[in-house]
């Protein structure tokens, strides 16, 4: 589908040093994109397939861990066996966050025309032990407008797979495949989906 995309302007993350090998940490990599991306208005970035290893060793604070997409008009296009995998759930809160600031649970700015798209996310739950820590979603969205969720597979989250809330408006959830793994997770506090707050949510 995305045999075009150097002639639609998309970015791709390999040609940025990520290797998606399951080795490197490509977070600081994939965060780099978005950052590009930012100062140019926005843009689409192209995640071949491959399995992104991210830590939480690049964000602090409320949202901590995760690829940040702190940008409006951008859209992330995975193949369809890329997955981001969260490699240490017992600190790792995100796996991707879409807001204007991950380090405020409540940012004055709103980010507006996000788009997730195909891709995978493994949250390694089985890997927390007895910490417990419900907020490592697979996908949180907080004060954004115009975000769409479609055709993820989110599994191993020790939170919820995804997270929409405070103040997010006018959002899509299409299409995805969520597989929480709850065994190690808080009881009655992960979901598949969780909505606090929303302006319009199509699921």
């Amino acid at each position: 589908a995305l045999v075009l995309r150097d002639n639609l302007g998309y970015q791709d993350v390999k040609t940025y040093g990520a290797l998606g090998d399951n080795t490197q940490d490509d977070l600081t990599i994939l965060q780099s994109v978005v950052v590009y991306l930012a100062s140019r208005g926005g843009g689409r970035i192209y995640v071949p397939d491959g399995n992104y290893k991210i830590t939480d060793n690049f964000l602090t604070g409320f949202n901590q861990g995760g690829w940040a997409i702190e940008a409006s008009n951008i859209t992330v296009e995975f193949e369809s066996k890329a997955a981001v995998i969260m490699v240490n759930p017992t600190t790792s809160r995100r796996g991707i966050s879409v807001t204007a600031d991950v380090t405020v649970s409540n940012p004055p700015t709103v980010i507006e025309n996000v788009n997730i798209l195909g891709g995978r996310i493994n949250g390694q739950n089985s890997l927390a032990g007895a910490v417990t820590n419900e907020d490592s979603h697979g996908i949180a969205a907080r004060r954004c407008k115009n975000v769409t969720i479609k055709d993820m597979s989110i599994f191993g989250s020790r939170g919820d797979g995804i997270f929409i809330g405070y103040g997010a408006a006018d959002c899509i959830i299409s299409d995805n495949y969520i597989d929480s793994d709850r065994s190690n997770s808080i009881s009655g506090t992960s979901q598949g989906i969780a909505v606090l707050s929303v302006d319009g949510l199509k699921i």
